[in-house]
Formats: structure tokens, C-alpha cells, sequence
């Protein structure tokens, strides 16, 4: 599909702008350095932002915390961007936590901006989907109750330029804590388990050979991985297997699991698998609708995606070249059945 509609580290870093400009200025979880963290009765988790991550890129240590490395910044251009990442061990919590009140302490000079995102382990093992803190909101919901939480710290920094530095994080339960025995027991067995999404979509080859995906590897030709349009469905590094779609291609009758490694086509906040009211843009459109599929057959949006690029094909999916040549024997692009397995119980029926 090229660059024009991927979700590359690149071009990822060029949509945060308008969003996180705003996080910035959001006092409740990004203050200065300096500022004081309340004490509280309730839990709160430190993360120590000095220590190895479960995976990193482009992201240097110091005494305090992270920052992008002095490579990186030295790379870009006065019209570039750069990015890198951080993603934490888990952190065990002393009682399950749904509602999370993240205190980021970070250095953010002109020109450079940061997002943070969360997921949280059940007590089933299986993570959550990633959630974003935003500027209107003080508190990160999660999907379920966690007995576990990992952050994901992505650094942005546009032109030449001292970078971001982010110097301390904190995880806080709300004081008073919300209830948080939401998260069902698993199902045992015998018992109804509710099957995961599947919906037919239009998939585009990614090619990109040599670039980066959004978790940091570096595209090869022999590539078994997808791009969807949505960083909650991001796998931290390619050993985390959390979320992975099961593909389809009824021509030549073939199907394939795979991981979801980068971000795209097209949109990057497009979580269309998810019900309206925890669809993070597009709320209106459908369950299993991807935005691109609306504005390219319908006219949806003006025809436009989330960056108003005009959208040329109604693509949900990016397939890696092993997945799309090999794997489907697919010779052009075109619809496929995907099933989006971290969104169910019933895995065995669909593997």
C-alpha cells in the first residue's frame, strides 16, 4: 500500500500533533518538574522509568528517566519528525484497578509533544486492549479490572531541538477508589463464551521494506504481520502475542494467524471492531465498519480520514508481504474475513 496509507512510526508521529498539543497543557497528568504528588491512601504504583523496558526504541536512560536518544535528534531535519518508545514491565497492583489516575512529570520543548498509553493484565491473563490518556479526562478507564499494568510512553520530537524528557511516572487508584469487581470470572466450562468479532474488510499489502513498524521492527520481505487502523490492538514488541487477527481470503480458500505490529491503513484511531461508545473516533459508523471503508464507498467524512487525507481505497487491514503473497496467495488486493481473537472467549473455534 506504500506510505500514502500506512501507520508507520513516521507518519504515526505527524497525526499525534493535534492531540497531544493539547496533553501538554494537561496539568493532572503531565506537570512540571518539581511538582509535588499528593499522598494518597489508595494504591499508587512508581515506575521506574530508569530500568530496562519490555521494549524500547530510540530511547536513551538517564538518571531520572527517558528521553529520545541523542542519535535520533540528531537525524532530524528542521521538516522531520522523530519518535521513539518505551514500554514498561508490568507492574503488579495490591488489589484490581479498572479506573487509573496516571502523574507524568516531563520536559516537553517546543516542537515536541508526548502520549501515554495503558493496558492492564486480567486475572485471566489476558491484557486489555492499550488506552490513551487524554486532556479531558484525569482518570484512564480500562477495558476490565487489572491485576497487572504496563504503560507505553511514545516521545515525538518535530525538528531540530532538545527532545522530550519525561522524569517520573505514577500510577494512582482515585481517591475514593471506584469499584472495580467489574472483570467477570472466566468462563468455565460448559458455560456460554461469547465468540470474537469477525467482519470482512478490504486488505492492502504494506511493502515498506526497511521501515519501521510501530512497535520498532524493521519491515522485511518474509514478514508475517498486519497494520490495523488503532494503537489499542498494538502488540508491545514482537514477542507479545496479545493481539493477534485470524485472516481469511476466500479465493484461494486459504486462512492465517498473525500479530498486529504497526498502525494503519489510513487512520490511526479507527478501533472499529469496538461497539460505538468505546470507539475511540467515528463513534456513529457501524461496529466492523472501518472509517476508510465509509469515506471511500460512501463519502463519509467528505471522503476524508482523520489526517483529511483523501481516501483512495476502503482498506481496514495492511498485510505484510509473507501474509499476502504466500501465506493467502493473494495477487492483488482485495476483501477478506478477519477475526480479531483478543476480542472473545471462544479462541478454539476460530484457530
Amino acid at each position: 500500500m506504500g506510505k500514502q496509507g500506512s501507520g508507520s512510526m513516521y507518519q504515526l508521529a505527524r497525526a499525534m500533533g493535534k492531540t497531544t498539543t493539547a496533553v501538554v497543557m494537561a496539568v493532572y497528568w503531565l506537570l512540571p518538574p518539581g511538582t509535588a504528588i499528593a499522598a494518597t491512601e489508595t494504591q499508587s504504583l512508581a515506575v521506574d522509568l530508569t530500568a530496562a523496558g519490555a521494549s524500547q526504541y530510540n530511547i536513551d536512560h538517564t538518571e531520572r528517566g527517558i528521553r529520545l536518544s541523542p542519535q535520533a535528534r540528531q537525524d532530524v531535519g528542521k521538516d522531520t519528525e522523530h519518535q521513539g518508545f518505551y514500554v514498561t514491565a508490568a507492574l503488579g497492583t495490591q488489589a484490581p484497578m479498572r479506573h487509573v489516575r496516571p502523574i507524568m512529570l516531563a520536559r516537553t520543548p517546543p516542537g515536541s509533544e508526548v502520549m501515554l498509553e495503558l493496558r492492564g493484565q486480567t486475572a485471566s491473563s489476558r491484557w486489555t486492549e492499550w488506552r490513551e490518556a487524554m486532556p479531558e479526562s484525569p482518570e484512564i478507564v480500562l477495558p476490565a479490572s487489572a491485576v497487572r499494568l504496563q504503560a507505553r510512553i511514545t516521545l515525538v520530537q518535530r525538528g531540530p531541538g532538545q527532545g522530550p524528557e519525561v522524569l517520573g511516572l505514577r500510577l494512582q487508584a482515585p481517591d475514593p477508589p471506584h469499584d472495580e469487581a467489574n472483570t467477570a470470572p472466566p468462563a468455565k466450562k460448559g458455560e456460554p463464551v461469547t465468540p470474537p468479532v469477525t467482519t470482512r474488510v478490504f486488505a492492502t499489502r504494506i511493502g515498506q521494506i526497511g521501515d519501521k513498524t510501530a512497535n520498532g521492527h524493521r519491515i522485511g520481505t518474509a514478514d508475517r504481520f498486519v497494520a490495523l487502523p488503532s494503537r489499542r490492538a498494538l502488540n508491545a514488541n514482537t514477542y507479545d502475542k496479545s493481539y493477534e487477527v485470524k485472516i481469511c481470503y476466500p479465493v484461494t480458500n486459504r486462512c492465517v494467524i498473525a500479530p498486529i505490529w504497526d498502525v494503519g491503513p489510513w487512520n490511526i484511531r479507527d478501533d472499529y471492531w469496538n461497539e460505538g461508545p468505546v470507539r475511540q473516533m467515528w463513534a456513529d459508523l457501524p461496529k466492523g465498519t472501518p472509517q476508510a471503508q465509509a469515506a471511500y464507498l460512501s463519502r463519509y467524512n467528505q471522503g476524508r480520514d482523520d489526517r483529511s487525507r483523501r481516501v483512495r481505497n476502503p482498506a481496514g487491514i495492511d498485510l505484510a508481504d509473507e501474509l499476502y503473497w504466500d501465506d493467502l496467495g493473494m495477487t492483488t488486493n482485495d476483501w477478506v474475513m478477519v477475526t480479531y481473537l483478543w476480542t472473545g472467549d471462544d479462541l478454539e473455534s476460530v484457530k
